[in-house]
Order: C-alpha cells, then structure tokens, then sequence
C-alpha cells in the first residue's frame, strides 16, 4: 500500500507556492527562539558572556608553570624523597 502511495507522490508535478502565501507564511512565523532563550535578563546574559571572556583572556595571560613530567611541580629528586619520606611515615604507623 506504501508503495503505490510513494509512487503516486513521484509522479505528481512539484508546483511553487504562491508569492502572496509566501508573504503570509513569514509574517505569522514566530521569533527565533534564541530571544527567547535570552528573553529573562539579556543584560545577566552579556555580563555572564563577558565574565568568561575575562577568565579566558587571563587564562592566556598568566604563564604556566613547568611540570616535570610527573604530574607535579617537583623535580626528580623532590619527588623521590617525597615518596620516601610518606613511605617511613606509613610504615611507622603500622
């Protein structure tokens, strides 16, 4: 039953909609959402926008320290004593 249906839709002639339905169609359509969205407080909405654009421009600014590799900023040797150290602590307790 599809097909005889699909079959039918392909052989009927596509015809333009008429300018004056056109007009109409656009005029009656509604906002886009976004202003919706943003209808509450546009104001709360430009300053929350700005705020992150502050955060990220001192993101860039502010230089990052250097890691060793090790997921921290101790060097080698730091962190092995470090390590050596939390091990006599734990040992000790037990």
């Amino acid at each position: 039953m599809n097909d005889r249906f699909e079959e039918k839709l392909r052989s009927q002639q596509f015809r333009q909609v008429p300018a004056s339905w056109r007009r109409e169609i656009i005029n009656v359509a509604p906002a886009p959402a976004w202003r919706e969205w943003l209808w509450p407080s546009p104001v709360a909405w430009g300053a929350v926008a700005a705020a992150w654009a502050l955060i990220g421009l001192l993101q860039l600014a502010t230089p990052q320290p250097r890691g060793n590799g090790n997921g921290g900023h101790l060097s080698g040797e730091a962190f092995q004593q470090r390590q050596l150290l939390m091990t006599q602590i734990l040992e000790a307790r037990s």
